[in-house]
């Protein structure tokens, strides 16, 4: 298959594990290290404040408050506290710059923690990596919603066919490959990264 796009995801993707970054804050709060994720995903509250946030429909200091709640910390500059041990997949960032030099379109889509407040992205020089950059509260929907996934393609002009798409949420994946997309599940950075040079037909790098 001669594939014409790249799309990544951020956290986890772009960056280091996304998980681990939780975690890792919840042992500096002195809270259990599952304690962020369950709340995340499991906790109807938290669920339904993140799902807020990443929609766009609360500011990042709205979900800060509800969050800080949930987890009985302060809510003073969480998101960056949270995400203080995010650094750059240098492997994954390198692959994305050697698949655009090779013609490959290359697009980042992502959910946010809502509008305002720390911007998770700066310091990543997003446009020198990407031709297109989608974040979840700048166009009212998140993954795993199709709209997002759609709005994606429409702004690389692409069918989903042509589309190689990597995230490290197993639920993301789902609705990108109903679209049409390849998927690839971004658990072992190293791996994802030669699945998907194979792919583009590109030297590991």
């Amino acid at each position: 298959m001669n594939y014409k796009a790249l799309i990544v995801d951020f956290g986890g993707v772009v960056t280091t594990r996304f998980r681990s970054a939780l975690s890792s804050f919840c042992e500096r709060e002195g809270l259990d290290p599952h304690r962020l994720h369950y709340v995340l995903r499991e906790d109807p509250a938290g669920k339904a404040a993140l799902f807020e946030a990443e929609a766009g429909r609360i500011t990042q200091r709205e979900f800060e408050r509800q969050l800080g709640k949930l987890l009985a910390v302060s809510d003073v500059d969480l998101t960056q506290r949270i995400c203080a041990d995010l650094r750059p997949c240098e492997s994954m960032l390198a692959l994305v710059a050697q698949a655009k030099n090779a013609g490959v379109n290359t697009a980042m889509l992502s959910n946010s923690w809502g509008t305002g407040g720390y911007d998770i992205y700066t310091g990543y020089a997003l446009p020198e990596y990407f031709d297109v950059v989608v974040v979840s509260d700048k166009v009212g929907y998140a993954k795993p919603d199709l709209e997002i996934y759609k709005f994606a393609l429409a702004q690389l002009g692409l069918s989903a066919n042509e589309c190689i798409f990597a995230d490290d949420v197993p639920r993301n994946l789902a609705p990108a490959a109903t679209l049409g997309m390849t998927t690839v599940l971004v658990d072992e950075p190293a791996d994802a990264v030669r699945e998907i040079a194979q792919m583009l037909g590109l030297a590991t790098v």
